[in-house]
């Protein structure tokens, strides 16, 4: 038993403390707590560094591309110019700049729908694709 226990020690699994007429203290120690299952654990899990599909100019263009370059709110054809990101979930309620959070959108859209949700910004968005399109009409 001893052996074993020495061996355990090596590892730093359990620490062996004094002894006394009580007997002898044992630590036994979390998993998370020994090195060697650490970096174990670092290995066969390694951790996923965050993309910031927001501010990365590449993982943005690969999100203008996923959407074909159209606003998702009201249908139009954006540019690399007139391109912007829209956070579904806004950025105030806990959403985040992760690619399933971003979506393609236009100028308009994007500044109506600043920091409400889909069901908030829906009708002022509904009511500007009308006012745009009542314009586009009259100006032809």
């Amino acid at each position: 038993m001893r052996e074993r226990l020495k061996s355990l020690e090596k590892k730093e699994c359990v620490l062996i403390g004094d002894t006394n007429k009580n007997g002898t203290l044992y630590t036994v120690r979390l998993p998370v707590e020994i090195p060697f299952v650490q970096e174990r654990m670092k290995a066969e899990f390694p951790v996923v560094e965050s993309r910031n599909y927001y501010t990365d100019p590449e993982l943005r263009k690969g999100l203008f591309e996923r959407d074909n370059w159209t606003c998702r709110y009201c249908g139009e054809g954006v540019t690399s110019d007139t391109a912007t990101l829209d956070h579904i979930l806004p950025t105030v309620n806990g959403g985040t700049d992760d690619a399933d959070n971003l979506a393609t959108a236009c100028h308009p859209c994007n500044s109506i729908k600043s920091g409400k949700t889909e069901a908030q910004a829906a009708p002022l968005i509904l009511a500007s694709i009308r006012d745009r399109r009542k314009r586009a009409t009259r100006s032809t």
